[in-house]
């Protein structure tokens, strides 16, 4: 199933059950976890001593759906590419740097972890809501 094109387009928008995300609000979602694992990975490199980390996320607002694909697509491959940079970029020392996250102390190497596990997690949410709407639209026509 392609992520790329204007093909479809009501499959990237269709929620595939009331109340559950789109595939676009899943990408728009990963765009802003990936931001802010960003930002977080590079708070904790930088800092002396231990820090407190605030990473509030908030579930996608109504207006993710009027977001353009392309630009969906666009956004989250900046994204990604600036957090890659920063992970590249990091200093040796930088990886045992610590903050505290959710009551518990945590490493740069775990924030790092849990970005790449979190859009595994968004994408592949993204793909099944994709190939759920799709189905759904498939039977109909059946």
């Amino acid at each position: 199933m392609a992520l790329v094109g204007e093909e479809n387009s009501h499959v990237r928008v269709g929620q595939p059950q009331r109340g559950s995300w789109s595939a676009l609000e899943c990408v728009t979602h990963l765009t802003e976890v990936v931001q802010r694992a960003d930002i977080l990975l590079s708070l904790v490199m930088s800092s002396e001593g231990r820090v407190l980390l605030t990473p509030v996320i908030e579930a996608p607002r109504a207006s993710a759906n009027t977001v353009e694909w392309h630009a969906a697509l666009i956004g989250l491959g900046g994204a990604a590419e600036h957090l890659a940079c920063t992970i590249e970029n990091a200093p040796p020392q930088g990886w045992q740097a610590v903050g505290e996250h959710d009551q518990r102390v945590v490493c740069a190497a775990e924030l790092a972890w849990a970005a790449v596990h979190d859009g595994t997690r968004h994408l592949e949410d993204a793909r099944g809501a994709m190939a759920e709407v799709d189905g759904a639209q498939n039977s109909l026509v059946r």
